[in-house]
């Protein structure tokens, strides 16, 4: 009976040591936080224009060392190794300069597209318009698509077609 007790009390302070250490290694030297290991930082950047990048960073720093270098960002949730931060840029992305077109769906509402405009590559849609009071010339511009390469592009646009929305009845 012993034997077993002894090798019981091993085992159990065996644990109990492997577990402390292992917390000890988790444990942050300069904040006391937990750190269990890299973190995933993802970065959300929302545009003007509705589209929305994500960029994941993997960091081996501390949730607070994380919170202080990303200073500049909003805290959007935590959970667990996974850290999600927001930033609203003032600016269109990088997909519309490249290769974006305002242009209408079927339905008549101002659209940007991700190339010219066609049904299947819709970004982000903003407002029906009554097109039968544009020009013929500005009806032909909007079916063949509105090239947006800058933010003035983009806002000059939006500002054009305004007077021209339609009020949708619910």
């Amino acid at each position: 009976m012993g034997i077993y007790r002894i090798f019981f009390v091993g085992i159990i302070l065996t644990g109990i040591f492997m577990a402390n250490s292992l917390f000890l290694k988790q444990v942050d030297a300069e904040d006391g936080a937990i750190n269990q290991g890299p973190m995933v930082v993802v970065l959300e950047r929302h545009y003007l224009d509705g589209d929305k990048s994500e960029e994941i960073i993997i960091e081996n720093l501390s949730a607070s060392e994380i919170q202080e270098k990303y200073t500049d960002w909003v805290l959007v949730h935590v959970d667990g190794n996974r850290i999600v931060f927001k930033k609203y840029v003032d600016d269109i992305s990088p997909l519309l300069k490249s290769n974006g077109f305002f242009g209408v769906t079927d339905d008549g509402t101002l659209s940007i597209f991700n190339g010219k405009p066609d049904v299947t590559n819709v970004i982000h849609s903003f407002f029906q318009i009554d097109i039968g009071k544009l020009e013929t010339k500005t009806q032909k511009e909007l079916v063949k698509g509105i090239p947006v390469r800058t933010k003035e592009d983009f806002l000059h646009v939006l500002e054009a077609f305004k007077p021209y929305s339609v009020t949708v009845e619910e």
